[in-house]
């Protein structure tokens, strides 16, 4: 496993398992709107709900030609 791929993996035992402190009202709601657990003002994000994320909303300049592009 590369070292990349440790962190990315850790990262995502983190927001699933220990969660992210939102501190914006709003956030929680939207959260909530779109399937993210919640409880409280901690958000729990499963591996799929990142990547489809991620995906969704994706910089433009990550997707031209000659641009690294690392994010799968």
């Amino acid at each position: 496993m590369t070292r990349e791929q440790m962190i990315h993996k850790a990262a995502m035992e983190i927001m699933a398992e220990v969660g992210v402190k939102i501190h914006n009202e709003k956030a929680v709601v939207i959260f909530k709107e779109n399937g993210i657990r919640v409880e409280g003002d901690i958000a729990y994000f499963t591996e799929e709900q990142v990547m489809e994320w991620v995906k969704k909303h994706r910089s433009p300049l990550r997707s031209m030609p000659g641009t690294p592009n690392t994010i799968q």
